[in-house]
């Protein structure tokens, strides 16, 4: 079994401060023109794999060796850069 690095991916979204892409507690990408709700969806949503459902294409499909996804958090306020940086030491 390989075992890979781990990494937290995190996006918030302020009407303020638009959005926010960090990879651990890193800002990695910042767009002060994404403003409001990130997620507001009509349809389903797929966390790990893609709207055809196609089991090859799933992200930690064994038979390719892909990540694995094991914690999704969803949360209705906007996460401090502090606050991301605690997530990826491991806190909750």
């Amino acid at each position: 079994m390989c075992i890979r690095d781990r990494h937290l991916y995190t996006l918030t979204v302020s009407s303020l401060d638009g959005a926010t892409i960090y990879i651990d507690e890193n800002p990695l990408l910042t767009n002060p023109a994404i403003k409001g709700a990130s997620l507001n969806p009509s349809t389903d949503i797929y966390i790990g794999g893609r709207c055809d459902l196609n089991i090859g294409r799933y992200y930690g499909n064994p038979s390719i060796d892909d990540g694995l996804i094991d914690d999704v958090r969803l949360y209705n306020r906007v996460l401090s850069a502090v606050e991301v940086a605690l997530l990826a030491g491991g806190g909750s």
